[in-house]
């Protein structure tokens, strides 16, 4: 794999709340559940690299550590936890 570096955008900040507007309406509409949103929230963090000032340098391995601490993250939680175990024991989607 080649080295690169990214720049983070410059509204870092101004992105994740457009997600997460975006997120909160499609749930008010009933198209995305509670867990959806923390997904969808985890993916608006790793794309903009979530914490970082805007303008940060970030290498390719920052930006898979941020994938990585996601995955982390949501597959400790109990709602993900849930939706694997439905899927593996019965084949079924879990919507929570």
């Amino acid at each position: 794999m080649g080295e690169y570096i990214v720049k983070t955008a410059p509204k870092v900040k101004e992105a994740i709340e457009k997600a997460k507007a975006w997120l909160e309406k499609n749930f008010e509409k009933g198209f995305l559940t509670p867990h959806d949103c923390t997904i969808g929230d985890e993916i608006a963090q790793i794309v903009t690299g979530g914490n970082c000032e805007p303008g940060t340098l970030a290498t390719e391995q920052d930006l898979f550590d941020f994938e990585r601490q996601s995955f982390l993250r949501l597959a400790r939680s109990k709602e993900t936890q849930e939706r694997i175990t439905n899927m593996l024991d019965f084949g079924q989607v879990t919507r929570n």
